[in-house]
C-alpha cells in the first residue's frame, strides 16, 4: 500500500507558506505523492445544484502545474500530481509542455491526473462546448502520449489539428508522466482503464467503493494492465482498519485529503498519520 496526500491548493491550502511546509513535511515522512485540485474560473452565479459545494466563486484555487513546479524546488522524493487537471479546457500541446517542464524540474516526479470537469459555466466562459469534453479528453491524451514519446508530432483530429511540430525537452520519465483519471461513473471507470495508468477515487459507502474497485480491476485484467494503479481518498485520521479494508478491496494507494487547517495542525496530522500507517 502506498500513501499520498491531497493538499488541494484551494482556500486555506492556497497559502504558499502553509502549502510548502506541508509538502516538505510529507516529503520528509516518506509519503508517495502529493496532489492539487484545479478550477480555472468560477461564475459568480451558479445553478442550485452547486449551492452546497464546500467553496464559493471567491474561493482561491492555485493553478496546479505552476504550484507543483514551485513545490518541486522544496521537495526531493515525493511525486507531484494534478488531481485533477481539466484537460478539455486546455490545448494538449500546452499541457504537454507544462507537464514535461514539471517532470524535468522535479527530476521525473510528475503525475498527470486528468478529468472531464463538471461545471458547464466554466466551459462556457472559456469558449469550450461542454458536450465536447469527453472527445477532447480522449484526443488530448493521444496527443500527450505521442508528443512525450518522441518530441515531434503532426496531428489531424476532430478537435485538434496542427502540422508537424516539436516540443522539447522530453520528460525525464520515458514516454512521459503517467496519466491518471478521476471520475466514478461507469463510463469514467472504463475511460480510466482504457486510456490511463491509474485512477484517483473518492471515499464513499464501502459497497460503492468496492464496486468501483472491482470494476476497475476486472477491466484492467481484460486489457492486460496488471500495473494499473487505484487510489482512494480518505480523511487524514482514517484508521489502519479502514485503510486495510480498502487494501483488501484492491486499492493500491490511499490519499489523505487536507481541505483546511492551520500549518501546525496539518503537520501534526501528517506526523500522526505517518506513525499510524508506516509503523
Amino acid at each position: 500500500m502506498r500513501y499520498g496526500v491531497i493538499l488541494t491548493g484551494v482556500g486555506p491550502m492556497a497559502d504558499p507558506e502553509r502549502l510548502c511546509r506541508a509538502a516538505r513535511k510529507a516529503d520528509q515522512l516518506g509519503f508517495h505523492s502529493l496532489w492539487l485540485f484545479e478550477h480555472v474560473a468560477f461564475p459568480t452565479r451558479v445553478s442550485e445544484a452547486y449551492e452546497k459545494l464546500p467553496f464559493s466563486h471567491e474561493t482561491a484555487f492555485l493553478e496546479p502545474v505552476t504550484t507543483l513546479s514551485y513545490i518541486a524546488a522544496e521537495t526531493r522524493q515525493i511525486r507531484l500530481g494534478t488531481g485533477i487537471l481539466l484537460l478539455a479546457l486546455r490545448h494538449p500541446l500546452h499541457v504537454a509542455k507544462a507537464m514535461a517542464t514539471l517532470d524535468v524540474l522535479s527530476k521525473g516526479r510528475a503525475i498527470c491526473g486528468v478529468g472531464l470537469g463538471w461545471l458547464a459555466e466554466e466551459f462556457e466562459a472559456l469558449g469550450i462546448p461542454f458536450g465536447e469534453r469527453v472527445g477532447r479528453v480522449r484526443e488530448g491524451v493521444e496527443v500527450l502520449r505521442k508528443i512525450w514519446a518522441g518530441g515531434k508530432l503532426a496531428h489531424q483530429g476532430r478537435y485538434y489539428s496542427f502540422p508537424e511540430v516539436t516540443s522539447y525537452p522530453l520528460p525525464i520519465q520515458r514516454g512521459g508522466p503517467p496519466i491518471w483519471f478521476g471520475g466514478t461513473a461507469d463510463s469514467a471507470l472504463q475511460r480510466a482503464v482504457e486510456l490511463g495508468d491509474g485512477w484517483l477515487g473518492v471515499s464513499g459507502r464501502p459497497e460503492v467503493v468496492r464496486n468501483w474497485i472491482t470494476t476497475l480491476r476486472q477491466r484492467a485484467r481484460e486489457l492486460g494492465k496488471d500495473n494499473f494503479s487505484i487510489a482512494v481518498s480518505v480523511k487524514p485520521d482514517a484508521s489502519k482498519e479502514e485503510i486495510a479494508h480498502l487494501e483488501t478491496m484492491g486499492a493500491a494507494q490511499v490519499n489523505l485529503i487536507f481541505l483546511s487547517g492551520e500549518t501546525e495542525e496539518i503537520e501534526r496530522k501528517l506526523d500522526a498519520a505517518a506513525k499510524r500507517l508506516f509503523g
